[in-house]
């Protein structure tokens, strides 16, 4: 099936469109149409959640095209997998088209999370199912660079929004803004790595996590005995 893969990729570019006109002319109407002075903060936060959805679409369709190339393009070898990572593909972006929805949802949780938020932190935690998915194949290794980067970016989020909400007392929107900024941050560098072809997350995680501690064995004790000399091994030669 790997022949087909530009006919089937297509597939994919149709649902990201979609996602994007769903956001856009949603996010445009709003702007352009007279907002009553109570309604500013709808504006404001769907404007927000659009530039960051924009900004973290553009990155998975980006990685998508790069890791689809580099493990199942004609030059690489087969991973015997291709259509399992088609149909994970297919169901993130499926992801994305609701999330570009709840875009313009404002009804929140007892613990102030949106719909938003929730799916944000849902479709960064799709790639460890990715990677779960995929432990036996030889993919497994390109697939947990960004897990594990998605799995931090989720956490740091998270952590984020409830420090701003509980500790800090600061309203739910403003704490929603500011939990995703990481988001924000971590995709401009993946988009970044993927159109540079610079590991740039790679050498972060190998400068983070501590080398492996290498076993040195202790060498062998010299020898007491003193080798023996000239004359006493032409001695030994002449008794015999």
């Amino acid at each position: 099936m790997r022949e087909f893969h530009k006919d089937f990729f297509w597939l994919y570019g149709v649902i990201v469109g979609l996602a994007i006109r769903e956001a856009l002319t949603q996010t445009l109407h709003h702007a352009f149409s007279t907002p009553a002075p109570d309604a500013v903060w709808v504006l404001h936060i769907e404007a927000w959640r659009t530039a960051l959805f924009m900004v973290v679409i553009v990155r998975f369709y980006v990685g998508a095209v790069v890791f689809f190339h580099k493990v199942h393009g004609p030059s690489s070898p087969a991973a015997g997998n291709y259509q399992l990572d088609f149909v994970m593909g297919l169901i993130q972006f499926i992801f994305f088209y609701a999330w570009s929805v709840s875009i313009f949802t404002y009804a929140r949780s007892n613990k102030g999370f949106s719909a938003f938020l929730w799916g944000a932190l849902l479709i960064l935690l799709f790639d460890l199912v990715w990677l779960l998915f995929n432990w036996r194949y030889d993919t497994a290794e390109r697939l947990k660079v960004s897990a594990i980067v998605n799995v931090l970016t989720a956490l740091v989020s998270f952590v984020c929004f409830l420090t701003c909400a509980a500790l800090l007392d600061m309203n739910f929107q403003v704490a929603e803004e500011v939990a995703l900024v990481p988001i924000c941050l971590a995709s401009i560098l993946w988009i970044v790595e993927s159109v540079s072809d610079t590991p740039i997350f790679t050498r972060i995680l190998q400068s983070v996590i501590p080398k492996p501690i290498k076993i040195v064995t202790a060498p062998a004790p010299a020898s007491t005995v003193a080798p023996a000399s000239p004359e006493s091994e032409a001695e030994n030669n002449g008794s015999i």
